[in-house]
């Protein structure tokens, strides 16, 4: 993608600049009534939604301190749940099959859950996760054993949580049931 290395917040200032600029030009070109000219809008206006909730996540009080985007697995957070929310009102549209505000609505949230889409990692492939638990299980009984000449690798379940965290480097996504039954699996082997 675009700006691969850079921050997803950075990645929607620039978006916002070029649509902004995308918005100019079509308005000028076409017209305000021009559908090209409310695509660039719906884009610009989807850009600086997403803005606003990167700032406003980051924004805490005394209870709850903001977010910190630095760490990407939480601009993915911030993504995921507006993602989540576009596809809720999907449903939510498509009950209102011939109301003609209900079917603009459907196809701006049909737009916005595929921009936001671009942002959030595919899911971790179960296949992947297990082979990168086994992979980090090995691992960890190896350093354990070289630590601790007595350590006895059937007692690996003690450290699911230490597995589990590792293999979350890796994949964040992955589910906690996949990487528990690889190290269950190893403890009764």
């Amino acid at each position: 993608m675009l700006y691969e290395n850079i921050s997803i917040y950075e990645k929607i200032d620039k978006l916002i600049a070029e649509s902004m600029t995308l918005a100019s030009n079509m308005k000028k070109e076409f017209g305000e009534s021009s559908p090209q000219y409310r695509d660039a809008v719906l884009n610009r206006n989807l850009w600086r939604e997403i803005k606003t909730e990167l700032v406003n996540a980051t924004k805490g009080d005394e209870e709850h301190p903001g977010m910190d985007l630095s760490i990407k697995a939480n601009e993915i957070a911030i993504l995921t749940n507006m993602y989540k929310n576009r596809l809720k009102a999907i449903k939510e549209f498509e009950k209102a099959e011939d109301d003609p505000l209900a079917q603009e609505g459907l196809e701006v949230c049909h737009y916005e859950a595929n921009a936001l889409a671009m942002f959030i990692p595919k899911p971790a492939d179960p296949e992947d996760v297990k082979n990168e638990a086994q992979c980090v299980i090995k691992t960890f009984v190896e350093l354990k054993a070289i630590e601790d000449p007595n350590f006895n690798p059937k007692q690996i379940q003690r450290y699911t949580k230490d597995i589990i965290s590792k293999v979350k480097e890796k994949y964040p996504d992955a589910e906690n049931s996949i990487i528990a039954g690889c190290v269950q699996a190893y403890a009764k082997s």
